[in-house]
């Protein structure tokens, strides 16, 4: 005869599933169940999926695991039914079973299918899981999409975790590979990896795939930010410190004649500059020197009883005995006149010719006794009434006549 009453479900059982609660258990005589539903059943479906309970009916049951029939029913008393597990997505579903006299069971057990693994994704009641394409991952079980790898990560085909690109490195949103950092730029272990970092001012670097940018060498520099390499300083400049971003101009009295250098030098000696400008040293002009004991910014002028004919001179030359200068800066010097000498170099005056002398030539270190019955003396002067020998001294020339002193 076929039993009527409503069915009771107690227990489930599958050999690939897992029980929610080993600690809830029921006895059927000497037989013991267990009462907690399954979970973690194979997507697919298969496998002998076991009902224990009361009341199944000796034949005709049917079995649904959520809408899905259970195929390829046996029964086994009133008490026991085996089937085919269907296949299913579901984390919790109820199981229901269906006596051949149109009784259901009320106290329906869950049943859970195994979620998609990490790395893994469910998409919509496909029983299969997909795999993860690069560049995105799941890191939990059962999703139903996968999340993109944040800027500067990676990863591969099914993963379930995004690695961070190496130094020298980068990558976009949704990578699978990191891209080289271009010249210019760099990404360290200690930025980000999102975007490359251009060089800062005063630092280059010329390779992809790089760590760190390098200072500009002394000499050279870079104003600007992302660069491949520095610029040498220009002619008139320098650079003495490293990482620099302007070259600084040669100051007065120093000068630079070659490009891309650390330091300017002095302007050599005869020559001089004014300012501070990239203009080469200048000779000095005649009447002017420069040397070790003058500044190189500006020329010294030749002192009186000096001069100096030409450009460009490390010294003034002192005005030989006959000559004399008596003016700053010159460039010659001047010859004694007539009735004077000089008998010194260096003279800044000529001297008038003693009484009793006289010198009728330019330029003479020295005057000359006047003969025997010439002379020159005021009687005699005003005797000739010659007013241009009014002077007892610096005489040009002797008078014959009888002197008187």
């Amino acid at each position: 005869m076929l039993s009527y009453a409503l069915p009771t479900l107690l227990s489930l059982g599958h050999e690939q599933c897992s029980h929610g609660n080993e600690n809830d258990t029921f006895s059927i005589g000497s037989d013991q169940f267990i009462t907690s539903g399954l979970a973690d059943c194979p997507r697919e479906g298969g496998g002998i999926l076991t009902l224990h309970g009361y009341n199944f009916g000796e034949q005709g049951a049917e079995v649904f695991v959520g809408s899905n029939i259970c195929t390829n029913l046996q029964h086994f008393g009133h008490s026991e039914v085996q089937c085919e597990l269907p296949q299913g997505t579901t984390v919790s579903t109820g199981v229901m079973l269906i006596q051949y006299g149109g009784e259901y069971s009320l106290n329906q057990l869950k049943l859970g299918y195994a979620q998609c693994v990490p790395g893994t994704y469910q998409v919509d009641s496909d029983t299969n899981c997909s795999l993860c394409e690069p560049g995105h991952i799941t890191a939990n079980e059962g999703q139903f999409t996968c999340t993109p790898c944040s800027a500067g990560t990676i990863s591969s085909a099914s993963q379930d975790e995004c690695l961070d690109c190496p130094g020298g490195k980068y990558s976009l949103s949704g990578s699978s590979h990191c891209l080289e950092c271009l010249q210019g730029t760099y990404t360290s272990d200690s930025t980000t990896k999102f975007s490359c970092i251009p060089c800062e001012r005063g630092s280059y670097q010329p390779l992809n795939g790089s760590t760190s940018c390098t200072l500009c060498p002394t000499g050279q520099v870079q104003a600007y930010t992302g660069q491949d390499r520095c610029v040498n300083c220009s002619i008139g400049r320098y650079s003495s410190d490293e990482g620099n971003v302007d070259c600084v101009t040669c100051e007065a009295g120093r000068t630079q004649s070659n490009g891309g250098q650390s330091f300017c030098e002095n302007c050599e000696f005869g020559k001089f500059k004014t300012t501070s400008s990239t203009e080469d040293c200048m000779n000095c002009t005649s009447g002017s020197y420069t040397s070790s004991g003058t500044t190189l910014f500006v020329c010294a002028a030749c002192s009186a009883g000096y001069f100096q004919a030409l450009n460009g001179s490390t010294s003034c030359h002192q005005c030989s005995s006959g000559k004399y200068q008596n003016m700053l800066g010159s460039s010659n010097c001047l010859n004694c006149t007539s009735g004077r000498y000089s008998g010194t170099d260096g003279s800044v005056t000529c001297q008038e010719c003693e009484k009793g002398k006289y010198q009728a030539e330019y330029g003479l270190m020295e005057c000359d006794v006047c003969p025997t019955g010439h002379c020159i003396s005021p009687l005699s002067l005003k005797v000739l009434g010659i007013l241009e020998y009014l002077r007892l001294t610096g005489h040009p020339k002797c008078i014959m006549l009888m002197c008187y002193f």
